[in-house]
């Protein structure tokens, strides 16, 4: 009952209807039933009637042959007459018997029944009378009786008994007979009018539910398109692109054909976003898939695969030229007015893929467009690029990594390495935690080379939690020592973006190595201040007591804004600023002014990629007290550190 009622509308209206018909034809069938047994039994009285009738009239010829056979005895004095006389005074009390519940079940009067069963005894009393007295030798008396017609019932008066009873009996066959065809009419009648009316419901509820499916089937349809577009910009979303892609390589794997791939990223849509704000950018979103719809084929398939990214099937690719000009298209539509009005400077980066040269799976299809497509990115964007042979090979080399990064946490190859960082008297203030991969083939990576496949793969929270781990257990005794020292460790915007996990785990380390919090603090970028749960993120951080410092500082978007809205203690110098003093006039304006800044707001300064003596006299008389770079050492290993810089010390 419980699934029936939780049923789909349509299907309980299907379910209804059936048993609506079952309960129709139950209900007809019951009534056919016992219409016809009504029938039946009229049928039967009426034939029982018929057959009283005739064993009353059987009765009186029985009674005739009796006379009959009587009287040929007495007159012709010839035995033989008597055989038919004996016969019938046989069956008379026997037809008798019989007819006595009929008669009675006719509701013939008692005295009737009573008047003939006397009368027709009397009449066989007298029959066996005069026989006696004829074979006493007293024929002229017994023929002079009879003659004269005394003492004995005749056989006019049963005969007027008998008669009388077969008319009512009669009346009543008829009746019955009536009835039975009364019955039977009315029935025909009514089995048609119930045919007509089940009929016309059943054609109703027909329609019903063929309206109500036909609804459905809409709103399916509408659901479908809805789970396979880009709510945004209507065009197909990643899902639905993948799936038709699928199918149609596989269907040009068995017709030979040629199909391309291009993968579009938008050039200047985030300052785009920064700027005006997303409402905007959802708008230039929708105009630049409308403006591609109208570049492309009609056969041609687009879809947005998230943010500012597009892909494009292009099926019958047999030209390369073809593409391009194709590719031409779509840049051109950046043109249009909506767009040059919000920005000049909007474009898109297209890489091409053609299968089966660049794969033979929608996979490694894009993988080989979005690896065209960072090429043009690299080359100043704008443009449209095919995949090439040496790019696959970047491609094989990062997918082996991704691949060997997964196993590489469990494998226990990630390690942490340690830069100083120094105060004014060249005295160790603290250490910079960076990580390195131990790659069993490749070596020692450095983080370029494997953090954005990090970042692509999703891996980056769970590397900033074995990276803080590994730091503070290998420092936590050092720390514990020297109260002064600090510990700076590097978080990631996914970590911003999922940072009760990390602030979970930075909580337990803390309590399990009885570290003081302030000696610990974590690096955020600049662009990590921009996302919407930054402000929660770093108020939970701060709340445990650490220390919180804006990386690379200068390189962003951060503006003071930003500084007075966090709750940070340090700013570090991004050592694109650095590596040029003290020789660059204008960023020697620009660090002390960065640098006084800080002040003013009482926030602590690091400069980073200190290299040289005259960056650091330069950073130490505009006032800056923490400095780093490989002037002072370049990240070590823990061993190494501590023999280097504790064990001097």
């Amino acid at each position: 009952m419980y699934k029936i009622l939780h049923l789909p509308r349509v299907e309980r209206r299907i379910l209804s209807l059936i048993l609506m018909v079952l309960l129709f034809l139950a209900l007809v069938g019951g009534w056919i039933i016992h219409r016809s047994v009504q029938v039946v039994q009229s049928q039967s009285r009426s034939y029982q009637d018929a057959q009283t009738i005739a064993e009353l009239d059987e009765l009186l010829i029985e009674l005739i042959d009796a006379e009959t056979g009587q009287r040929g005895y007495i007159i012709t004095d010839n035995p033989a007459f008597l055989r038919p006389y004996d016969q019938s005074i046989t069956k008379i009390p026997i037809l008798q018997r019989k007819l006595q519940p009929f008669l009675q079940s006719y509701g013939i009067p008692t005295q009737q029944t009573t008047d003939l069963r006397k009368a027709i005894d009397d009449k066989l009393a007298f029959l066996k009378q005069t026989i006696h007295e004829k074979s006493l030798g007293h024929a002229r008396e017994v023929i002079a009786t009879i003659a004269q017609g005394r003492g004995f019932v005749t056989m006019n008066d049963i005969r007027s008994m008998i008669h009388r009873m077969d008319r009512l009996i009669l009346q009543q066959e008829s009746a019955e007979r009536d009835r039975a065809y009364h019955y039977l009419r009315d029935s025909v009648v009514w089995i048609a009018i119930a045919g007509l009316l089940f009929l016309l419901f059943v054609t109703a509820s027909y329609f019903r539910i063929l309206s109500a499916l036909s609804a459905k089937e809409r709103l399916n349809q509408k659901i479908k398109e809805l789970a396979n577009q880009d709510g945004l910009t209507k065009s197909l979303n990643r899902a639905a692109f993948l799936e038709y892609a699928s199918s149609t390589i596989e269907q040009a794997m068995r017709d030979g054909e040629t199909i391309a791939v291009l993968f579009v990223d938008l050039d200047g849509f985030k300052s785009v976003n920064d700027t005006f704000g997303h409402e905007v950018g959802d708008d230039v979103l929708r105009n630049v898939a409308h403006n591609f719809r109208g570049a492309v084929r009609f056969a041609d398939l687009i879809a947005r695969f998230g943010g500012d990214e597009f892909v494009v099937l292009v099926r019958h690719a047999e030209m390369e030229h073809e593409l391009m000009t194709l590719a031409q298209k779509m840049l051109d539509t950046f043109s249009d007015d909506s767009l040059q009005n919000i920005s000049t400077n909007l474009g898109a980066s297209i890489g091409i893929a053609v299968f089966p040269r660049d794969g033979d799976t929608i996979d490694l299809l894009l993988k080989s467009a979005d690896a065209a497509m960072y090429r043009v990115k690299q080359m100043g964007g704008h443009r449209a690029e095919f995949f090439r042979d040496a790019l696959n090979e970047n491609i094989r080399d990062e997918q082996r990594l991704k691949n060997d990064l997964y196993g590489a946490f469990e494998r226990n190859e990630l390690d942490v390495y340690y830069q100083p960082i120094m105060g004014e008297n060249r005295q160790l203030q603290g250490m910079e935690a960076l990580v390195r991969w131990n790659h069993p083939q490749y070596g020692v990576l450095s983080p370029a080379s494997f953090l954005p496949i990090a970042e692509v793969s999703g891996l980056l929270p769970k590397l900033s939690m074995c990276v803080l781990e590994k730091a503070i257990t290998d420092t936590a005794q050092w720390l514990r020592t020297y109260p002064m020292l600090w510990l700076s460790i590097n978080i990631s915007e996914q970590d911003i973006r999922l940072h009760h996990g990390l602030y979970s785990h930075l909580d337990t380390l803390l309590a399990n190595w009885q570290v003081n919090p302030s000696s610990i603090q974590l690096e955020i970028t600049e662009s990590s201040l921009l996302r919407p749960n930054a402000a929660d993120a770093l108020k939970d951080f701060h709340s445990l007591g650490v220390r919180l410092a804006v990386d690379d500082f200068g390189t962003g978007y951060s503006s003071l804004a930003y500084l007075q809205r966090f709750s940070l203690d340090c700013i570090k110098i991004d050592r694109s600023f650095i590596e040029s003093l003290p020789e660059n006039e204008y960023n020697k304006k620009l660090v002390t002014a960065m640098i006084s800044m800080a002040h003013s707001l009482e926030l602590s300064v690091t400069a980073e990629g200190i290299e040289t003596e005259g960056q650091e006299r330069f950073l130490l008389g505009v006032g800056c007290k923490s400095l780093q770079g490989y002037k002072y050492g370049e990240p070590i290993p823990i061993q190494q550190f501590c023999d280097q810089y504790f064990l001097e010390g």
